[in-house]
């Protein structure tokens, strides 16, 4: 695995097996969220209102949406980050 920073603020991991993107970084002032490409999101801290979905004009936190979308799956802090197999 290697990450790589952009100007944007975020954080990327890469599998160097594949060269797949592993998971986005993006931090806040007192913490972090991490999202995974299938949907599911890991959040660490409190993103004091940094971190939110977007739809249309209709803001949401996080974990609005969890019910309602199966694609959105918030993982518990604890969780270990799911990596590719290899």
């Amino acid at each position: 695995m290697i990450a790589s920073g952009g100007d944007d603020g975020t954080v990327r991991l890469w599998d160097t097996a594949t060269g797949r993107q592993i998971a986005i970084m993006i931090g806040g002032r007192s913490g972090w969220a991490l999202l995974l490409p299938d949907g599911s999101y890991k959040l660490v801290g409190e993103p004091d209102g940094s971190f939110w979905w977007m739809i249309k004009n209709v803001r949401f936190e996080p974990g609005e949406l969890d019910g309602y979308d199966p694609t959105v799956r918030r993982l518990a802090p604890d969780a270990p980050l799911p990596l590719p197999a290899g």
